[in-house]
């Protein structure tokens, strides 16, 4: 009886949310931020936004997004109106190849 109660909240309880984001460019050996990414009303506004022009002026090579558990208990404890998520971003190695020009749009 309590095998499957402990899987069950072992299942519940557990990290259950990640979001890699990799571009073609080669990685750091580094990671050049770790920290959190604060949003609201069940995460569809973020109240932090990162900035990756600014952390990576060279252009970035991966971007994870992950729920801890910790991230989770706190969500849940705010009832999802508070939703923080652990982001990593890691610079590519060297500029990127591709130019990046601004987009002129006309009628």
């Amino acid at each position: 009886m309590t095998r499957p109660v402990v899987a069950a909240a072992a299942a519940v309880f557990t990290a259950c949310f990640h979001f890699h984001y990799v571009t073609e460019e080669e990685p750091s050996p580094f990671r050049a931020y770790q920290g959190l990414q604060h949003a609201v009303v069940f995460g569809l506004a973020v109240i932090s936004p990162l900035d990756l022009s600014e952390i990576c002026p060279r252009g970035f090579a991966r971007v994870d997004a992950v729920e801890t558990f910790t991230n989770g208990f706190a969500a849940t404890l705010a009832l999802d109106m508070y939703t923080p998520q652990t982001m990593t971003v890691t610079c590519a190695s060297r500029p990127s190849a591709v130019l990046r020009a601004p987009v002129a749009f006309s009628k």
